[in-house]
């Protein structure tokens, strides 16, 4: 019973930290929601409808895999966390078009950034 209780109040306790986030656009989510492939390598992102996110990154050294959820980093740009990996967050950056999008890894040799590009899978 004090299990189920520490974990009920462990889970108010995240979701008011949670609460007060700006939420990020239904029609951003829309756009970007399904899979995408790397256009110059084998790593593939997907969105979730409800904001998660899933990034395997086969070709980096370890190979990379993460679950995050897509948050409202500033300047009401969209990104997501990749956990002690990289210091700071990978911003996402949707083509004009749709049809292409760029992850912009956080890179300590560039302050631009390391940029993966995208393309939506094509499905079967």
């Amino acid at each position: 019973m004090i299990r189920v209780l520490f974990a009920v109040g462990l889970m108010l306790t995240l979701s008011a930290c949670v609460g007060g986030d700006e939420p990020v656009p239904m029609n951003t989510i829309e756009s970007l929601a399904g899979t995408w492939q790397q256009i110059d390598g084998k790593g593939r992102v997907r969105f979730y409808r409800d904001e998660s996110v899933k990034l395997t990154m086969p070709d980096e050294h370890p190979p990379l895999r993460v679950l995050s959820v897509l948050e409202v980093i500033k300047d009401d740009k969209v990104g997501f966390s990749i956990g002690d990996r990289w210091q700071g967050p990978v911003h996402v950056r949707l083509s004009k078009d749709g049809d292409t999008l760029t992850l912009v890894f956080p890179d300590e040799h560039n302050p631009e950034g390391k940029s993966v590009r995208f393309v939506r899978a094509k499905t079967n």
